[in-house]
């Protein structure tokens, strides 16, 4: 049976309805459109309780391109009772030739709009965030590569009033590619015909293909719009070439522990041996202060994760065998989150010992500061879902640590991991969790998210 250009199909037990030419798939039940290379997902539980359930069927997905090629068409995929599993096709019907008509007539479009001279054409390289510019027709791209169309004309409406008179070849480069880059935002919303008349008024403008009169006034356009999102970049790395040498002046001269943790930090993620070599510097001027074993700690994580493999289990022992001296010859010092530090390097090659550590710190909680209690859940709760498999485990761990008040990073991230459990949980226990984290926070002070105490 057929409705709306697609086919019924009965699959198992799954009974897969099709309505208007839309499938309707209950919760847990994904539908996507497949080719042999690629996924597109277009229906599914909610977002709010679906995403962790998308991403493990996309994973799911790229696991079965790796086994062979599935099925054209549309694919339905289930994890309501666990894994992802197929659980059939709903088979698209022939293309007919009314279809292949349009598709090259969009193809040729696109050819088109690719031959035009405009800011959608000229790769300009944006990449991260770019600061609003009062080039109107570079305003409109930069908002639409982030997807907001409606600012984007605005932009362009702008640029019209803006445009300028008093040349004839400069107004005329202008408007080309004012209308370019309207065809192609036209054209990224799916206004197929509103692409075609703006390439109609291009036409208009320029008789022959880009009039060599009208090349000088487009080429300066474009070089303004590079100048517009380089130079920031250019005086962004000018301000950080600068701070090095002011960092790197200040570790050389100071003796002040505080200032060499501070270059260190400032290190950890351009040069783990540099960071090293000024903490232990630091550590000569004040072995007793605890900071800087914990930045030492994280030099030495750093600096393992990112090795070439061959030198991995080097780097792993050497840590594992320093932090431990420096646990033992100073059993004084507040030193809790080096010894999660160091649980967490135990782990990568005995997770029994790793466990062992937060059962030993476990023990004395209450010797622990608030901050040292939330961290232990963390590193905790990690283990339990990563290591263990064990959601619940984890959960409690987690919930144990965000129920302590205090706004730390901690916190913040127990959060972020109560959320990434609830997104591979049922939907009453993914609510349960969501409200958990409500509960919490509401009896909370406002004050209390305006804090940053790390």
């Amino acid at each position: 049976m057929s409705h709306g250009g697609l086919r019924r199909q009965t699959v198992g037990a799954t009974d897969v309805g099709v309505s208007a030419g839309r499938v309707k798939p209950d919760a847990g039940v994904y539908l996507g459109s497949i080719s042999p290379t690629s996924l597109q997902v277009v229906s599914g539980p909610s977002l709010e309780r679906g995403r962790g359930r998308l991403a493990s069927f996309k994973l799911w997905f790229q696991q079965l391109l790796a086994s062979g090629a599935p099925p054209s068409g549309v694919l339905l995929a289930s994890d309501r009772t666990g894994p992802i599993r197929m659980i059939g096709t709903v088979s698209l019907p022939p293309r007919g030739a009314g279809e292949t008509v349009l598709q090259s007539s969009n193809e040729q479009l696109k050819e088109k709009l690719d031959a035009l001279q405009c800011h959608f054409t000229w790769h300009l390289g944006v990449t991260g965030h770019v600061e609003p510019t009062p080039l109107f027709g570079l305003q409109a791209y930069l908002y639409q590569l982030k997807g907001q169309s409606r600012e984007a004309l605005q932009s362009l409406k702008d640029a019209e009033e803006h445009e300028t008179q008093d040349e004839q070849q400069a107004s005329t480069a202008d408007s080309s590619i004012i209308c370019g880059n309207y065809a192609w935002i036209h054209y990224l919303q799916g206004s197929y015909q509103e692409a075609k008349s703006y390439l109609k008024q291009i036409e208009q403008l320029c008789p022959t293909p880009w009039d060599a009169q009208l090349i000088p006034y487009i080429q300066a356009q474009k070089g303004w719009s590079l100048l517009a999102i380089r130079t920031p970049k250019l005086l962004e790395q000018v301000q950080i070439e600068r701070s090095i040498g002011l960092i790197e002046e200040s570790a050389e001269k100071s003796s002040d522990p505080d200032v060499l943790k501070a270059s260190a930090l400032f290190w950890l993620q351009r040069s783990t041996e540099r960071a090293m070599e000024i903490l232990q510097r630091a550590l000569k001027q004040d072995p007793s202060y605890h900071l800087l074993y914990q930045s030492l700690g994280k030099c030495y994580k750093i600096q393992w994760l990112t090795a070439k493999q061959e030198d991995k289990n080097n780097i792993l022992e050497a840590a594992i065998k320093h932090l431990k001296q420096i646990l033992q010859k100073h059993p004084d010092l507040d030193l809790v989150f080096l010894k999660l530090q160091l649980a967490e390097l135990y782990g990568a090659i005995d997770p029994a010992q790793e466990e062992k550590i937060y059962k030993e710190l476990q023990e004395r909680k209450d010797t622990l500061s608030p901050k040292g209690h939330q961290a232990l859940n963390l590193y905790w709760g990690n283990f339990f879902l990563y290591k263990k498999k064990s959601l619940d485990e984890a959960k409690a761990k987690f919930m144990e640590g965000y129920k302590i008040p205090m706004p730390t990073e901690q916190r913040k991230e127990c959060a972020r991991k109560l959320t990434k459990v609830a997104w591979h949980c049922h939907s009453n226990d993914a609510d349960a969790i969501h409200r958990f984290i409500q509960k919490t926070d509401h009896h909370l002070p406002a004050e209390f998210f305006e804090s940053d105490l790390d």
